[in-house]
C-alpha cells in the first residue's frame, strides 16, 4: 500500500504554509495543487490545510496524537507540545 494511503494511521492533519508569490514557496506550491486530490481522497478524515501570506518561508506542520506538532521546512525539522 502507497504512503499516501497510511498518512491518517499517523497524523492527524498536515499544514501547508507559503508565500503565494515567491519563487523560493514554487516547490511547496506546485506540490501540494498537484497532490491535493489523491491524498483527500485516500485519507478524506485527515485534514491538509493551506495557507498563504506575503513573504513567508515555506513549511508544513505534521499534527500527531497528543497534540504533538513537528515543522518541517528549510532543511530544519522542530517538535512543538
Amino acid at each position: 500500500m502507497s504512503w499516501r494511503a497510511q498518512i491518517s494511521r499517523h497524523i492527524q492533519e498536515l499544514r501547508f504554509l507559503a508565500c503565494d508569490t515567491s519563487q523560493h514557496s514554487h516547490g511547496l506550491r506546485t506540490w501540494f495543487r498537484k497532490n491535493y486530490e489523491e491524498l483527500k481522497m485516500l485519507n478524506p478524515r485527515t485534514p491538509f490545510v493551506y495557507r498563504e501570506a506575503e513573504e513567508m518561508d515555506p513549511f508544513v506542520y505534521a499534527r500527531y496524537a497528543f497534540l504533538l506538532m513537528r515543522r518541517l521546512g528549510k532543511g530544519r525539522a522542530s517538535v512543538c507540545a
